[in-house]
């Protein structure tokens, strides 16, 4: 079901920018902007929870008790869902924010509750409160930007689709060990 709605969602955000119908005139650069910033943040959502998901019940890394995958799997199914709802949103700035800022808040929240099922609740791995921090800190810049005095300038748009982009570009790099664990050919060179 997951990876579903991540599909339904990429093929929902382009064809919501390529529909000439959702806005009368033509689509703009904000709109084109947040769809590269929905894909930037799309590429870790998706992987980072399936991988998390091998890590935390396939592999055993994480040392996970079996129970937790109820958690787990709703609240990534209400990340996927979110996803989708951006995605069929992305005509309207502001909903489309407002619906990514609720699923930067929600995977704060998925961070929170992994502690309660693991083996040793009191350790979470370096890696989720490294996703959880980087989250919380583009949340509160997102937010500080979009509430600003200056939210109805025109350069608006692009800082927030930017620091977007930025946030996803920071998670990848800080923790590609993640998205590209040590036997992938990426870490070989």
């Amino acid at each position: 079901m997951y990876t579903l709605l991540i599909g339904l969602s990429v093929a929902l955000a382009f064809n919501r920018v390529a529909s000439h119908d959702a806005i009368p005139n033509s689509t703009d650069w904000a709109e084109c902007l947040r769809l590269v910033a929905f894909l930037a943040t799309l590429f870790p959502f998706a992987l980072g929870a399936i991988r998390y998901l091998d890590v935390a019940y396939i592999t055993g890394e994480e040392q996970a008790k079996q129970t937790g995958i109820w958690m787990d799997g709703a609240l990534l199914l209400i990340e996927a869902v979110l996803l989708t709802t951006a995605a069929s949103l992305i005509n309207d700035h502001n909903q489309f924010w407002i619906c990514y800022g609720i699923l930067l808040v929600l995977d704060l929240t998925w961070v929170g509750t992994t502690g309660l099922h693991k083996e040793k609740p009191q350790v979470l791995s370096p890696t989720i409160k490294l996703w959880g921090s980087i989250n919380l800190v583009f949340f509160m810049i997102m937010m500080l930007v979009a509430f600003s005095r200056y939210w109805d300038t025109p350069f608006q748009h692009y800082i927030i689709s930017a620091i977007a982009v930025v946030r996803s570009l920071v998670d990848v790099m800080l923790t590609k060990n993640v998205y590209f664990p040590a036997s992938s050919p990426i870490n070989e060179n």
